[in-house]
């Protein structure tokens, strides 16, 4: 067949299937709450929210609301975070009263809240974790190699001023931490995992 005929008919079969393949997804910590990010490859952190009848999963036209690599994310009260490749964190503002649609990085009003130490794209995982105290949301913990760094004030107007470096609490010099977590009950308590080439990995509280 001459595929250079202008006889040749093409059909579209796309079908609307989706490939995009995700890294990490954040739900809200609040009952019924119907939003849900997801930090996607080569496509940014995705914000979508259910939108289908009760017992149905409908949801909304995805939005980008970061650019990159997508990784982690988190919804808090006052402010969405969200983070892309090598650990650069992000805040971004709620656009509206109930906190359904996120301020996207076209408008340029993300606000970086990485640590300094961050800039070093060399020491952070390609899909790097933070965690953020869900009892006190101004509270955010960030590793780096066998360290912690926390920040104090996430939402103050500069949050890079306010990173102290956690030494006292850090993993064995050859081990790397790999994630953390705070918990609920009790409040306030730092679970974070370390792990090593060829030692059995450590968790520590």
């Amino acid at each position: 067949t001459d595929l250079s005929a202008t006889s040749a008919l093409w059909e579209d079969m796309s079908e609307g299937y989706n490939t995009t393949q995700y890294f990490t997804i954040a739900m809200s910590k609040e009952a019924n709450d119907d939003r849900i990010m997801g930090g996607a490859q080569d496509n940014g952190t995705i914000y979508f929210q259910e939108n289908g009848s009760a017992g149905s999963l409908e949801f909304s036209d995805g939005t980008a609301i970061c650019a990159g690599d997508g990784s982690y994310g988190y919804f808090g009260e006052n402010y969405a975070y969200t983070s892309f490749q090598a650990g650069r964190a992000r805040r971004a503002n709620y656009l509206n009263p109930d906190q359904t649609e996120i301020q996207t990085h076209f408008s340029f009003s993300l606000v970086n809240v990485a640590p300094p130490s961050s800039a070093n794209t060399a020491d952070m995982f390609y899909i790097h974790p933070f965690a953020i105290d869900p009892n006190d949301e101004k509270y955010m913990y960030f590793p780096e190699k066998n360290t912690i760094w926390r920040n104090s004030n996430l939402e103050a107007f500069n949050p890079m001023n306010y990173w102290t470096k956690l030494n006292s609490i850090a993993a064995p010099s050859n081990y790397t931490i790999t994630d953390l977590a705070v918990s609920n009950e009790p409040a306030h308590r730092l679970y974070f995992g370390a792990s090593h080439f060829t030692l059995k990995p450590k968790l520590y509280r």
